[in-house]
């Protein structure tokens, strides 16, 4: 996917709650029921292409985008402090 503009990264918890966005106000928004997300807890890689003619990135409308969204299950552990 070179080229290809990142413009909203989002981040949800174990129970489905948007932990980080690069939209700050969807922040706490319960994604839980959400189908990519549902998917994605079971292992699978989900990605689909659709065309809005407004999409809310970085706090801003940007206008008529092909719009890419992709859920992926990572788990990581933080380091430990000493």
């Amino acid at each position: 996917m070179r080229g290809v503009e990142v413009l909203k990264v989002k981040i949800y918890d174990l129970s489905g709650l948007t932990a980080f966005s690069t939209e700050a106000a969807q922040i706490g928004d319960d994604k839980s029921g959400n189908a990519g997300f549902l998917s994605a807890r079971r292992g699978h890689v989900v990605s689909e292409l659709s065309h809005r003619d407004t999409f809310s990135a970085f706090e801003q409308e940007i206008l008529a985008r092909v719009h890419r969204q992709s859920f992926a299950w990572k788990t990581f552990s933080l380091p430990a402090t000493a």
